[in-house]
């Protein structure tokens, strides 16, 4: 027995019963064998991320509460993050994100796992928004803690609209708006959490009064959606250069096995494939985009059905296609903002320049 085929058994349960209760007295059971199994406590202990799989539930879109498994791409990053968190060092990491990835969740659930696994953990999420702040504890952290099994976390001694506090451990959790008056309280962090950093209010002041209190092999992440040419692309690009000691991730919505759409037919397909080789209109969606996904279907490799699905998406969100999901970080940084010039056009043309070099 294994953490991750305790994982796997819990997948399978749920697919076939659907069942929120079912789920709730598998991870009961789950946590009673902990308490005498060293084996499990050790690959716990050496990654404690493998706990949001293993017992965390969270509300779904329709506001469902449903068990935490991970998509792909937050898999993607949770083995990055793996890998830098057994280096035993300081943490740095720089999220660009589409919408409806999950980041802010996932960060959410990795902080809560180091919260309930170690003693003397103090994290804290800062939110651009007052009310992303409260959605973050209220609807994202506080369900995923109350989730858990009763024999896996001591009983708060303060919880309230945007804290946790554990009694015995002295470890808790704390969630600010960026610019509040108290967002800086605490003397020492182990873990910040910047959510949507590119929208803050003075950012860069902000940030200071974060990092000033930081501890020593402390976690930095900073996820966000991007918002034009201003200081957060500064900092991506420097990450980027290797100019600092921030790790840039960028999260790419055809990496989501989940994000293909099949063809209605065979002479549908064909004749979709047809005018994507050649640049050509087709449904109402213009010659540029067809050269756009000509384009991505080459360079990233991809199959027919996941640029079909991107097509349907670019027929629903039409120009919001590229804010919501973004292929590249220079699209992202290119089309968010205000921009002048013509988002597809300009991906193109550096695509093409790509090729040159």
């Amino acid at each position: 027995m294994t953490v991750n085929s305790l994982i796997s058994a819990r997948k399978k349960l749920f697919d076939k019963f659907k069942s929120i209760e079912t789920d709730r007295e598998f991870t009961e059971s789950v946590a009673e064998e902990l308490q005498d199994n060293k084996e499990l406590l050790i690959e716990l202990k050496n990654n404690p991320f493998l706990l949001i799989e293993l017992f965390f539930r969270i509300r779904d879109k329709l506001g469902k509460l449903v068990p935490f498994f991970l998509n792909d791409e937050q898999k993607r990053f949770v083995k990055m993050f793996l890998e830098e968190y057994k280096k035993d060092k300081s943490i740095k990491i720089l999220i660009l994100k589409s919408r409806q990835q999950g980041f802010t969740t996932l960060i959410t659930a990795i902080q809560l796992s180091l919260l309930i696994s170690q003693e003397g953990f103090i994290g804290t999420t800062v939110a651009h928004l007052e009310d992303a702040t409260k959605n973050i504890f209220n609807n994202r952290a506080k369900t995923m803690y109350d989730e858990i099994p009763g024999s896996l976390k001591y009983i708060p001694k303060r919880s309230n609209a945007k804290e946790i506090v554990l009694q015995n451990t002295g470890s808790y959790w704390t969630c600010y708006t960026a610019g509040s008056k108290d967002s800086a309280r605490s003397s020492t962090f182990n873990f910040i959490h910047a959510s949507e950093r590119a929208f803050w209010k003075n950012p860069l002041e902000n940030e200071a009064s974060l990092t000033s209190a930081l501890a020593p092999k402390s976690i930095q992440i900073y996820e966000t959606t991007a918002n034009g040419f201003n200081d957060f692309k500064d900092k991506w690009d420097d990450a980027v250069a290797g100019n600092t000691d921030f790790i840039p991730y960028f999260s790419y919505w055809y990496k989501q096995k989940e994000y293909r759409e099949e063809f209605e037919s065979v002479l549908h397909k064909d004749e979709f494939i047809s005018h994507v080789k050649q640049g050509k209109r087709f449904k109402n969606v213009d010659e540029k985009f067809m050269q756009f996904i000509n384009e991505l279907l080459i360079n990233q490799n991809l199959e027919y059905e996941q640029i079909y699905w991107y097509f349907k998406k670019r027929q629903e969100l039409k120009g919001l296609i590229y804010q919501e999901y973004p292929s590249t970080p220079e699209q992202a940084f290119l089309i968010s903002g205000t921009p002048y010039f013509d988002i597809q056009l300009l991906y193109i043309q550096l695509e093409e320049l790509r090729k040159v070099e």
